[in-house]
């Protein structure tokens, strides 16, 4: 590469930045001067003659490097022979100039789809707020507006139980709106002869436990969960959304009551006592109703970020063989 490797320094703007730990690979242009951490290379352009600052991010972005790393302690990471021994072809700057461009296009494409995704992750909450979180709005616990358990673990020296069809979801896995997909599953037997439990569909699910304490999701189909999860059936007439929302709006105010010396956990005790805005039934039903619009939404900005990821890939491929 006709480029250099620099030592911990300011950095200017238009240097190449890439990441050789962790998320190996990933690249950028630096647009104001700043230092970088000793995770990223920092690669000014020695010949611009040669090669473009713009065309040499999307060349190294597109390599093929995990099979290059070495496993450290904190994971993947190349060493300075491997940085030095990565090979970009180097057509006519022009040519150069053209695969940047028609590269960045795209790869703006997929920029816009990712914050539209995240605007929609965050409209179901304004909404919430702008309607339900007036001054003056009356408030009730928890414990008033569903019925709350935890779950558990079956016996680990049973094997056979952990081979079923139930998802067992833990506080890890919890966090999208909905959830019906876990890392293990469980037979009916292990549910029967244990204190995991089945968790009706359309339950409220939240986490007890340090870190996850509160990451919440709503439950689909036929799921169970362990005991660091508590969840919650809705009472009738409440909405399961609503409460999914309810509780994100509470969440600072929660994790500051939590109570242990080393581990931040909730219980039971504290999940009831959770205060959230009193609404009619029809006010909750209008309110899904928008979630799920949203969720519609969203599900349909993922596709489209999908095709374009598939396409951007293909662009890539073709550009660096070659071929675009």
């Amino acid at each position: 590469m006709a480029v250099e490797m620099t030592r911990p320094k300011l950095v200017a703007p238009g240097t190449v930045l890439f990441s050789f730990k962790l998320s190996i690979g990933k690249t950028a242009i630096a647009a104001v001067p700043l230092y970088t951490n000793e995770a990223i290379a920092a690669l000014p352009i020695r010949d611009e003659t040669r090669v473009l600052a713009s065309y040499l991010r999307r060349a190294l972005e597109a390599q093929e490097l995990a099979a290059d790393s070495n496993r450290a302690t904190m994971g993947l990471t190349l060493n300075k022979a491997a940085l030095q021994d990565i090979r970009v072809p180097l057509p006519t700057l022009d040519e150069q100039r053209r695969i940047a461009a028609i590269l960045d296009q795209a790869d703006e494409l997929r920029a816009k789809r990712r914050r539209t995704l995240a605007l929609l992750d965050e409209l179901p909450e304004r909404i919430f707020a702008e309607r339900f979180l007036d001054v003056g709005r009356a408030l009730n616990p928890l414990g008033d507006l569903a019925a709350w358990q935890s779950g558990g673990t079956p016996s680990r020296s049973q094997t056979a139980f952990f081979s079923g069809d139930i998802p067992w979801m833990t506080s890890g896995e919890l966090g999208p709106v909905r959830v019906m997909v876990s890392n293990e599953m469980l037979t009916t037997e292990a549910v029967a002869r244990s204190s995991a439990k089945m968790i009706p569909h359309g339950s409220l699910l939240l986490g007890m436990y340090d870190t996850a304490a509160l990451k919440s999701s709503i439950s689909v189909g036929r799921i169970a969960c362990n005991q660091a999860v508590a969840f919650g059936v809705p009472s009738s007439g409440v909405s399961p959304e609503f409460l999914y929302f309810a509780v994100r709006s509470q969440r600072a105010s929660v994790l500051a009551r939590r109570r242990g010396a080393r581990q931040k956990n909730l219980n039971l005790s504290m999940i009831r006592s959770i205060t959230v805005p009193v609404a009619s039934a029809a006010e909750q039903t209008d309110f899904a109703d928008v979630v799920q619009e949203v969720e519609a939404l969203r599900a349909a900005a993922e596709a489209h970020l999908a095709h374009l990821d598939e396409l951007f890939a293909s662009l890539q491929h073709r550009a660096f063989t070659g071929q675009l």
